[in-house]
């Protein structure tokens, strides 16, 4: 009974608000008088929170000495400490513009909305992993990856040698020593290379072409293991005809080779296979057995061997690859402990879930593991490649609801691998992931081994902070609530409320002490608005907090001391940090959190504050030790494993069709949480599939062809072809419905206009011409110089390029393969000096952007009138306007219709293409003028 009441007592004392009081009585509570104890008595010293003064920030030997000084001048305006859940507290975040900063090596412009704050890398939420490799293993560059936003080093252990790794982490560590950045600590990941099939070498060691529709034998046969041919494949998987079945396929080499199973001899340990499409075979190459269990041992010689190093070499985290079951999760973790029960116990487990059977085992996986990465290259081949989206968010979902940190990995920016900017599709990519919610993004053969690892990050970091910024956090806050299984713990009721009163009273900075890392883990999970500065004793706890969205880890160097505790130390620390790094500054409200039971309970306290100003904050009552001891917290701080929303994924289940379960969800949390990878896709499609038509696909046949797979719309490019051409192309495309109308759903046509645009002229002898980074060149507008473009100089056909363009400015060339920094402008001569900033082959009539500059083209050129004209004349169905900017632009294109033919001129529908940063700027003008909109991703890009 002492027992029980104790607990009552320190539940009552530690609720408090605004440095009142309040008291557990027998049946209610009862506010106390400030200035008075608990009982009455004299109020006691006052708060160690003592006068330091901020506003200049501390230097770093001021840092590191901090506990040393006395505490800091940050005094409380508000005091919350909580035991329970807190009432929420809703908060609206302002709208504003995230940095369009665009780097490319020396290159940087700008935007005119660009934020300061999000210049600074250490404000980036969520984390940037990087996979390591010969070009960017060294000091020098493992630093630039820092700098360009790369938070944790990944390697990757089906590549290289115990002596290159242990290279790469010594040079990752000397980078730390060598340039801290301002404390934010870098993490280091180990990547297993995890059960695998692979086939053999080919004979000679030399490609081998497999043709579409042949036959060949797959064989388990050891001795053959250096004779795959056209005729025989060695696959290294001893139970490979027990598994598979006839009609199963087998992927070869990322899926560019299939082969179908014709039959098979489990006896003789061979199946013959048919060649699905054509391809070459290279030595070695990795296979995939879609929807199939193998029966493969977790961990490999080889992966034990490497976890032993890992363990070794004091590494972060593992990304432990090919996780099927729970069971695999415990099998790593034993591996690890074996090795060092301390470090082994420490090192997260991120699981890789790549194929069919980790989803359908993914709850399971999610309870016993550290944390999840959807690994999308085996996984996309494993699984239908429709299917991923339908993954991807399922597990980040239930990632978020768990609290456990999810990685989005694979063909991110796979472009930027030779290229220097992204596709539009994967910046779009990008971004999905971290709306979706994931806490990081992965970068693997982009700065392993790519030619432009820098601005690959540099890209990268640029999309996570217009993503982040464009998330609704306030609903998606809302709905994680309404998702979470309740009761919630003492821990987690505390994490909740301090991200409450983070967006109630715009908080700037989320500071909290950790021993665990798990009220980081917490608080991440609420994904406040503004950062989590985490301060940690233990570096490699510290740093594998980098896995969770919005954290910002840094060590605090100091032992924990031998009697008390040094909470206010580590807090003033923190502040000097943050101040230093400029995360926060003088006025700037912080909230603090952290835990008054080191060990046992992680938080229990938060408090706010206002940086740099001196009040006296009402002293805050401290349970003595001795009634601690009293106290049971064992069930109040228990780690519960989550329970999970979703459909039961098990072979033996029913999968409703068209994700009926989901769709009976109350949030987008469960929504997501609920998709079905094997539930049936719609019945109908009810999303329009547009096609360009071109020489290979104008023929009545294929156009018939396209339509049975799927096309509802034909679309003609008019910046290319004759209009014999295009009127080919209509006479087709009716021919092909009036042949077979396929029950009568009707075919649209299109046209696409080429619109008003800059291009350059042609090169000399019409050959292609490296422009070499950091070179310079002329710039002209001079029509007499069209046909001389050279490495010392590009004609262009605008005019007005002189005037329209400032010092500084960018130049796009070539869908942006060649950039070009404008150094220096005669508008007389009609000339820019430009700078190269990329390397890059110009070849002739390529295409100009200029970002941020508004042209003043006419919206119609007479080659545009002329194709209006023509589109009347064929009578299509629909406009595609290229290079719409105002309103005015669609009033045009309809005004040239209507004046070919006024009946069939005002039927036409108008679509307007928005491309460029004016259109953007315009969008509500014109949407409320034309038909309908193409987000045309590919100047706009």
């Amino acid at each position: 009974m002492r027992r029980a009441q104790s607990r009552l007592v320190i539940k009552a004392t530690q609720t408090k608000f605004y440095g009142g009081l309040v008291r557990q009585n027998t049946a209610h509570l009862q506010p106390v008088q400030r200035g008075r104890g608990a009982e009455g008595h004299q109020k006691g010293p006052q708060s160690s929170w003592n006068s330091v003064n901020l506003r200049h920030g501390a230097a770093p030997n001021q840092v590191k000495s901090a506990p040393a000084a006395q505490a800091s001048s940050a005094s409380a305006l508000f005091t919350g400490t909580l035991l329970g859940a807190a009432a929420a507290v809703g908060g609206a975040r302002a709208a504003r513009r995230a940095s369009e900063t665009f780097q490319q090596g020396a290159m940087k412009f700008p935007s005119k909305y660009e934020e300061i704050a999000d210049t600074n890398p250490v404000t980036k939420k969520t984390d940037i992993i990087c996979t390591i490799g010969p070009k960017t293993k060294s000091v020098e560059m493992i630093t630039k990856l820092r700098e360009a936003g790369m938070n944790i080093v990944r390697m990757n252990f089906s590549h290289g040698s115990y002596e290159y790794h242990g290279e790469v982490i010594a040079n990752a560590r000397k980078s730390y020593e060598q340039d801290p950045m301002g404390g934010n600590l870098l993490a280091i990941a180990l990547d297993t290379k995890g059960p695998e099939i692979r086939t053999g070498m080919t004979v000679g060691n030399e490609n081998v072409m497999l043709e579409k529709g042949t036959r060949l034998t797959v064989t388990t046969d050891e001795a053959k293991k250096d004779e795959c041919s056209a005729s025989l494949i060695y696959m290294d998987y001893k139970n490979l005809p027990k598994v598979m079945s006839i009609g199963g396929i087998i992927f070869v080499d990322d899926g560019l080779i299939a082969l179908k199973c014709v039959s098979i001899d489990a006896g003789a340990g061979t199946l013959e296979c048919e060649v699905v499409n054509s391809g070459l075979l290279g030595s070695k190459k990795g296979c995939n057995l879609p929807e199939v269990d193998v029966d493969l041992p977790a961990l490999s010689q080889k992966d034990k061997a490497d976890l032993a190093f890992a363990v070794e070499q004091n590494v972060d985290m593992i990304f432990a690859s090919f996780i099927r079951k729970a069971q695999d999760v415990r099998d790593v973790r034993a591996c690890l402990v074996a090795a060092d029960p301390v470090i082994g116990k420490r090192i997260r487990i991120v699981s890789k879930i790549e194929n069919h059977e980790g989803v359908r085992n993914f709850d399971a996986i999610l309870a016993e593991t550290d944390g999840v990465m959807v690994a999308r290259g085996d996984l996309g081949i494993e699984i239908p490649s429709e299917k991923v989206f339908l993954a991807q968010k399922m597990m980040i979902a239930k990632c978020n609801v768990a609290g456990k940190p999810v990685i989005c990995a694979t063909q991110m920016l796979e472009s930027m691998t030779n290229n220097p900017r992204p596709t539009r599709a994967e910046a779009s990519d990008v971004a999905n992931a971290i709306l979706d919610g994931a806490d990081c993004v992965m970068l693997s053969g982009e700065t392993a081994k790519g030619s432009y690892p820098l601005e690959a990050v540099t890209i990268m970091a640029q999309i996570c902070r217009e993503a982040e910024a464009a998330t609704f956090i306030k609903k998606k806050t809302e709905q994680m609530k309404k998702t979470i299984p309740r009761p919630l713990s003492m821990n987690e009721s505390v994490a909740s409320a301090v991200v409450d009163a983070s967006q109630a009273h715009k908080i700037k900075l989320i500071i909290t002490l950790t021993t665990t890392g798990t009220s980081a883990r917490l608080i991440s999970k609420y994904r406040p608005i503004c950062p989590i500065m985490v301060v940690c004793r233990d570096a490699h706890i510290g740093a594998a907090l980098h896995l969770h969205r919005s954290t910002l880890p840094f060590h605090y160097p100091h032992p924990k001391p031998e009697a008390g505790n040094d909470i206010e130390q580590r807090l003033n620390f923190a502040i000097r940090v943050a101040v230093k790094n400029g995360l926060v500054r003088e006025g700037d409200p912080v909230i603090l959190a952290y835990g008054m039971h080191s060990g046992v309970s992680s938080l229990t306290n938060y408090r706010m504050i206002t940086v740099g100003v001196k009040e006296e904050r009402p002293d805050v009552y401290s349970v003595p030790p001795e009634l601690l001891e009293l106290c049971d917290f064992t069930d109040a701080y228990a780690v519960t494993k989550p329970k999970l929303l979703g459909p039961d994924l098990s072979a033996n289940s029913n999968h409703i069709d068209m994700q009926t379960v989901a769709q009976d969800s109350s949030t987008s949390f469960e929504h997501r949480c609920k998709l079905d990878i094997y539930s049936s896709p719609s019945s109908r499609r009810a999303t329009g599939i547009i096609c360009t038509i071109g020489p290979k696909t104008k023929s009545v046949e294929m156009i018939t062809k396209l339509r049975e797979a799927g096309m509802n719309i034909v679309r003609m490019n008019f910046s290319h072809g004759s209009y014999e051409y295009h009127g080919e192309v209509i006479a087709n495309a009716r021919k092909s419905y009036e042949q077979d109308p396929m029950g009568g759903n009707l075919l649209a046509i299109a046209l696409d206009t080429k619109g008003p645009e800059i291009r350059t002229g042609m090169t000399v002898g019409n050959e292609n011409v490296m422009l070499e980074k950091g070179t310079r060149l002329t710039v002209t507008t001079d029509e007499a110089k069209k046909d001389e473009c050279s490495a010392s100089l590009i004609y262009m056909d605008y005019k007005n390029l002189p005037k329209v363009m400032s010092i500084g400015g960018i130049i796009f060339v070539d869908d942006g393969l060649i950039a070009l920094k404008c150094v220096s402008i005669d508008a007389g001569a009609g000339t820019l000096e430009c700078e190269v900033v990329n390397s890059g082959l110009l070849g002739s009539k390529k295409g100009c952007n200029l970002p941020e500059v508004d042209v003043d083209l006419p919206a119609l050129s007479q080659k545009d009138k002329a194709d209006l004209a023509f589109a009347v004349e064929q009578n299509v169905d629909m406009i595609f306007a290229s290079f719409i900017r105002k309103a005015q632009d669609v009033r045009d294109v309809r005004a040239c219709l209507v004046a070919a033919d006024p009946v069939i001129g005002k039927r036409i529908r108008i679509v307007s293409k928005i491309e460029n940063h004016e259109g953007v700027r315009n969008f509500d003008a014109i949407l409320a003028e034309t038909d309908g909109v193409m987000v045309a991703r590919g100047d706009l890009g």
